[in-house]
C-alpha cells in the first residue's frame, strides 16, 4: 500500500467523509475540548468508515511526525491544542479540515524480518541519508542492541520521516527506503541493519554500570555500547545534581536501564545484580567516585579499594594520604573555622627548615623563610576553580574561609569547612593516566594556561598538550 497515495489527497468524498465521520464520533464521546488521535477503518467496497479507536489526546509516535506535518500542512496539532486553551484568535483562524498539501510527506517505521545482534547502522543511515526527500532518521536500536523480529511499534528498530515537492520523488524514496528491508546479497542496496550474529534471542554481552554519566563520563558510557556493544545501566547518585546537565550535544547515552541511589549500597548492588553479569562499575564524572567505588566492591568487579575513596575525593585527605606515603605534597590544613586557619597560619611563620615542622623536609614550601604569602584557601570538595581564592594576607584568608565554609559547592555539596594551602609556584599540567590493576599508563599531559581576570585568579584560558620531546620535565611528571 502507497503511503503517498492520491486517492486520501485528491478524492474530496472520501477526505470529506472522514472529517465528518471523525466529527460525529468526537461528538458522542463528548469531546469537547483538546485534541484526540482517531484510528478509522475504511470500507473498500462502500467506502463507509468505521471507527477502530479513538484516544483523547495528541497523535503520539514520540512527535516524529510534527515535522512532516509542519512542513506540508503549515501547522501541527501541538500547536492547534495550544491555540484551544491559549489563544482563541489563532484557533479561530484554523480551517476546519486541512488545506491542500505544501508538499508531500510520509513517515516509514521499519520493519526487522531478521532478528539478532547489531553490529552497525552506518551502511543503511548514509542510504537512506542520500535520499532527496529525507528530512529525519531515528534508530531505536543501537550497536551492542539485539534487534528482535518487529511484531509492533515496541519492536521496530527505527523510522523515517520523508518530506518533498513531489509527490513521485517521495514514492520513489520510499520505495528505496523499504528495500533495505529485503535479503540482499550485495553492496547496493545494503541491509537496513547490518547484525553481526543472526539469533532468536540475546546474546548476553554483560553490562557496564557508569554511576553519574556527566562531562566526559556521558561519552564513556555512549562508547560502552557504540564500540564495545555491551548493556549499559545509569546510576545518578543525586538525579537533582547541579552538573547532571553537563552533557556534550550530540551524546547520546541511550542506556538499557536507569537508576537513582536511594542511600543504600546494598539496594542498589539488588537492583543492578538482576539484569545480567556485571562485568565493570566507572564513574562518570566526580560526583560518582565514591559511589562507584562501594557498588563495585558490593558487586566484587574490578575496583579500587572503597578504605580510600573519601581520599579520591577529598582533597584534604588525598593531601594528607600521598604525605603519609612519603610522596611530595602540599601543606595545607582543613578549616572549619578561623581559628584552626589562624593555627596553621601560624605554624607556616615558623621555622620552615625545622624537620619536626607540620609539612616535615618533603613538603612543597614557601620559597623564603617567612614568606607564607600568597595562600589558596578552596573548597575540600568542588571542581572548576569553584570559589577559589588567592590570599595576600591574614585578613582575606579569613574571608576566604567564611565564604566557603557551609556554601553549597559547584557540585551542588554543602562545604564542610575549607582548605588552606601553600600558594605553589610554576606552571600546572594535567596528567591524565589509566590503571589496570596496578599498571598505570600515562596517556596524556596538559599544561592549564590559568590566568587573573575579571577580579578572579584561577581563570581557565585553555589548555595544551606536552609533546615528550620536552625531554626531563614530561618524564618528571610521569614519574610522580
Amino acid at each position: 500500500m502507497s503511503l503517498v497515495s492520491a486517492a486520501a489527497a485528491e478524492d474530496g468524498g472520501l477526505f470529506e467523509a472522514l472529517a465528518a465521520y471523525s466529527r460525529i464520533v468526537l461528538d458522542a464521546l463528548k469531546v469537547a475540548n483538546g485534541p484526540s488521535h482517531m484510528e478509522i477503518k475504511v470500507d473498500p467496497d462502500s467506502l463507509e468508515p468505521c471507527l477502530v479507536e479513538v484516544g483523547a489526546r495528541c497523535h503520539g509516535g514520540e512527535g516524529t511526525w510534527l515535522p512532516i506535518a509542519d512542513a506540508c500542512v503549515g501547522y501541527d496539532q501541538v500547536d492547534v491544542t495550544l491555540d484551544a486553551y491559549l489563544d482563541k484568535e489563532a484557533f479561530d483562524k484554523v480551517p476546519s479540515t486541512p488545506p491542500p498539501l505544501r508538499k508531500f510527506g510520509a513517515e516509514l517505521f521499519f520493519v526487522t524480518k531478521t532478528s539478532g545482534m547489531v553490529r552497525s547502522t552506518e551502511r543503511s543511515t548514509a542510504y537512506l541519508r542520500n535520499l532527496p526527500s529525507l528530512r529525519e532518521l531515528e534508530w531505536q536500536v543501537k550497536p551492542g542492541d539485539f534487534a528482535a523480529l518487529t511484531v509492533d511499534c515496541f519492536t521496530r528498530p527505527g523510522s523515517a520521516q520523508l518530506i518533498h515537492e513531489s509527490r513521485t520523488q517521495l514514492e520513489e524514496d520510499c520505495q528505496k527506503a523499504r528495500s533495505l528491508e529485503k535479503p540482499t546479497s550485495g553492496p547496493v542496496p545494503p541491509p537496513l541493519l547490518d547484525l553481526e550474529f543472526v539469533c532468536r534471542k540475546p546474546i548476553d554481552r554483560g553490562t557496564v554500570v557508569v554511576v553519574d554519566p556527566y562531562s566526559s563520563g556521558a561519552i564513556l558510557a555512549e562508547r560502552v555500547r557504540s564500540r564495545h556493544r555491551k548493556k549499559l545501566v545509569v546510576v545518578h547518585s543525586d538525579p537533582k545534581s547541579p552538573i547532571a546537565t553537563l552533557v556534550a550535544s550530540g551524546t547520546d547515552v541511550r542506556p538499557h536501564s536507569v537508576l537513582a541511589f536511594e542511600g543504600k549500597v546494598e539496594d542498589l548492588a539488588t537492583q543492578v545484580d538482576g539484569r545480567s553479569p556485571i562485568i565493570a562499575v566507572l564513574p562518570g564524572a566526580e560526583t560518582g567516585v565514591i559511589l562507584a567505588d562501594d557498588l563495585a566492591e558490593a558487586l566484587g568487579t574490578r575496583a579500587n579499594p572503597s578504605r580510600l575513596s573519601a581520599a579520591r575525593r577529598n582533597k584534604y585527605l588525598m593531601g594528607d594520604a600521598v604525605r603519609r606515603a612519603g610522596v611530595r605534597a602540599v601543606r595545607q590544613c582543613k578549616a572549619t573555622t578561623w581559628d584552626d586557619a589562624k593555627a596553621f597560619l601560624a605554624s607556616l611563620e615558623e621555622d620552615i627548615d625545622d624537620d619536626s615542622d607540620i609539612g616535615g623536609p618533603r613538603q612543597c614550601r614557601p620559597q623564603r623563610k617567612k614568606e607564607i604569602y600568597p595562600l589558596v584557601v578552596k573548597p575540600i570538595e568542588s571542581a572548576g576553580s569553584d570559589d577559589v581564592f588567592k590570599c595576600a594576607s591574614a585578613e582575606e584568608v579569613k574571608e576566604a574561609v567564611r565564604v566557603i565554609n557551609g556554601k553549597v559547592n559547584g557540585l551542588g555539596n554543602v562545604n564542610e569547612g575549607a582548605l588552606v594551602q601553600e600558594f605553589l609556584r610554576g606552571d600546572e599540567y594535567v596528567v591524565d593516566a589509566v590503571s589496570r590493576d596496578g599498571v598505570h599508563k600515562i596517556v596524556a599531559i596538559w599544561r592549564y594556561d590559568k590566568r587573573s581576570v575579571n577580579g578572579a585568579n584561577f581563570v581557565y584560558f585553555g589548555m595544551g598538550l606536552v609533546d615528550e620531546s620536552e625531554g626531563g620535565g614530561f618524564k618528571i611528571l610521569a614519574t610522580y
